[in-house]
């Protein structure tokens, strides 16, 4: 499945994780500064950022799966044929954004497969790069 988020959108969110020194951690394990690419109310991305109470949560949705621009139908439809009814939390790193982010593209890529999670650029003519393997279906969050 592709996913394709506008870059201008990822941008404020690279922005906002290299700016801020603290981050969450991922099952308890600290993998550094990243995004989680979420399917539940929508697929979208999300920084680990700490944010203060005052701050609101800044997320991207995903063109294809985005509940701002479509219907209700058509967005929970989209989720649940790609990532079954209980969603997922995949972590990426920040360093993986940061490569794309050097090309200044229109929009980013996720390529996700059952074993795989590729990241690139619409302005890329080469394939998304693989970038770490997905989790099981049956271990979604």
């Amino acid at each position: 499945m592709i996913l394709t988020f506008p870059f201008d959108a990822v941008r404020k969110l690279l922005s906002e994780s290299l700016k801020n020194e603290f981050y969450t951690a991922v099952n308890g394990e600290d993998r550094g500064k990243g995004m989680h690419l979420v399917a539940d109310e929508g697929i979208y991305l999300m920084t680990n950022a700490v944010k203060s109470i005052r701050d609101q949560m800044c997320i991207v949705f995903a063109d294809q799966c985005n509940p701002r621009q479509m219907p209700p139908i058509q967005w929970r439809q989209f989720k649940v044929d790609s990532f079954g009814r209980h969603g997922i939390n995949l972590f990426i790193p920040l360093k993986e954004f940061e490569r794309v982010a050097s090309r200044n593209p229109r929009s980013v890529v996720l390529e996700v497969g059952n074993t795989r999670l590729g990241i690139g650029s619409i302005r890329d003519v080469r394939a998304p790069k693989l970038i770490l393997p997905t989790p099981d279906r049956t271990g979604d969050l």
